[in-house]
């Protein structure tokens, strides 16, 4: 005989703490009669889920063995019973099955194959968030790096006596006329006379 079964999970975080974690399974009837299972904080629910924005009788769920189906109807609840990410109006049927997820006003119910299908959302790696996909991402050509920054430059060399003596020969030969060179030579003869006596008294 086919046992018609409808398994449902309330995870660690369901705020009644008797159904915290809890698997439930409703089997329906054998026979042609239609099983229903009725949601809701009155205590003569079958079930009685004891939070304050789920209502007395806020939904119910059945089995029809004439439409071979579960399905979920809301019972006029004030916080509305929702599945497929769609609030149900008031006496609407909507077929639920495994994979579903069912919220009392907040309160989600998930609708699992087995007391076995009942890992977390929450586990597993973490996944990355982007709206370009993964293949494409990867094809992306990589930015060049940024060019290093060009060296300092050279300090400039020390001036030699030969240098400083170059650039003196340089200026006597800069006269315009030979009058001008020859006050440049007696300029510079002074200079370097003078240079050596200074030498000469720091010596001493």
């Amino acid at each position: 005989m086919t046992i018609h079964k409808l398994t449902l999970y309330f995870d660690e975080k369901f705020k009644d703490p008797v159904w915290a974690d809890i698997t439930y399974a409703l089997e329906a009837p054998s026979g042609s009669r239609q099983g229903e299972w009725v949601f809701g904080r009155n205590p003569t629910c079958d079930v009685t889920i004891n939070i304050r924005d789920v209502s007395r009788r806020h939904c119910v769920i059945a089995y029809s063995y004439a439409a071979d189906r579960w399905t979920v109807q809301d019972l006029g609840s004030s916080e509305g019973t929702f599945i497929a990410g769609k609030r149900l109006a008031v006496g609407e049927l909507h077929p639920i099955g495994i994979g579903d997820r069912l919220y009392l006003a907040s309160n989600l119910v998930r609708v699992v194959e087995d007391e076995h299908d009942t890992v977390g959302e929450d586990s597993g790696p973490a996944t990355i968030s982007s709206n370009v996909p993964i293949d494409f991402i990867e094809l992306l050509p990589k930015p060049e790096p940024p060019p290093p920054p060009p060296p300092p430059p050279p300090p400039e060399p020390q001036r030699t006596y030969a240098d400083s003596a170059y650039l003196m020969a340089q200026w006597v030969i800069s006269g315009q006329t030979v009058q001008g060179k020859i006050y440049r030579v007696v300029v510079a003869a002074t200079g370097v006379a003078g240079f050596i006596l200074m030498l000469d008294w720091l010596a001493n």
